[in-house]
């Protein structure tokens, strides 16, 4: 589990979302292909009180192990970079992207109520239909890979579709070297 959230230039909350990645590839210890917004004010409780003790000033993505017996969380990374799966953020009605030009401009942050948009999910369609290729388990999966429901893909958009067909064509050419390099 994870969670995207802001904080302004005086280490508060201004915008925060939990997200389960719902599958991966390469399927043993790839990236996500699916995530999705879920109900977990645990984790963002937790990840916001660690960031304002640091000081974090900025965007950060908090990941969690949650252990199996307890199923409590435990801290497994911080990023400040922006993950692809970002555009879950946009669909839930946050934009991380204004925050961080306000910030930029040491402006006041644009503060966004806690998430209630669960459900919504993003997708890396190329890495999905690897994941659908390789998975034993690719007609039993929940939510089935056929279903488009409140889901918004990565690379691709209705509006510039161009992107999405030289990214895909680019992955096939490159797919060999890409997964030799997985192996070392």
């Amino acid at each position: 589990r994870g969670t995207y959230i802001m904080m302004d230039q005086h280490s508060e909350v201004k915008s925060s979302l939990a997200s389960e990645v719902i599958r991966w590839y390469p399927i043993d210890a790839g990236t996500s292909t699916l995530s999705m917004s879920i109900d977990d004010q645990d984790i963002i409780g937790y990840a916001g009180k660690l960031l304002k003790e640091l000081g974090w000033q900025g965007y950060a993505n908090v990941g969690f192990m949650i252990e199996k017996n307890t199923n409590k969380p435990k801290l497994l990374e911080i990023n400040g970079r922006i993950p692809a799966p970002i555009k879950l953020t946009w669909i839930c009605g946050i934009n991380v992207a204004k925050q961080l030009i306000e910030m930029a401009y040491d402006e006041e942050v644009t503060y966004y109520p806690p998430n209630e948009k669960f459900g919504m999910m993003a997708r890396h369609s190329q890495a999905d239909l690897m994941w659908f290729i390789k998975s034993p388990n690719r007609f039993k999966a929940k939510p089935s890979w056929f279903s488009w429901k409140n889901t918004a893909d990565l690379v691709f958009w209705k509006d510039d579709p161009k992107p999405f067909f030289t990214y895909t064509f680019s992955g096939i050419f490159q797919y060999k070297k890409f997964m030799a390099k997985r192996k070392r």
